[in-house]
């Protein structure tokens, strides 16, 4: 009897939390994002797709473009100099 009521307990807890991620998909998924006030967490998109903070960061900094200016390369003194003329 007390093995019935654990798998039951651990289907119950299965089906509240495929519920819960369902409900937290859809709210990101619908409406214009001019709608969107706030912006889930990303705790909260990790939980989500049940992942680590750490690894929705990473995942997100792969599929953001890049956000930082590219350096502009600043010749080398040595490039621009003028070559040493020998000395006759």
């Amino acid at each position: 009897m007390s093995q019935d009521l654990d798998r039951f307990t651990t289907m119950t807890q299965g089906f509240m939390q495929q519920q819960r991620q369902t409900c937290d998909m859809h709210r990101l998924r619908t409406g214009p994002i001019v709608q969107r006030k706030e912006l889930p967490t990303l705790k909260e998109m990790a939980r989500v797709v049940d992942s680590t903070f750490e690894t929705v960061c990473r995942e997100l900094n792969t599929l953001l473009p890049e956000r930082k200016q590219p350096r502009s390369r600043v010749p080398s003194v040595w490039a621009v100099a003028q070559p040493f003329a020998m000395a006759a």
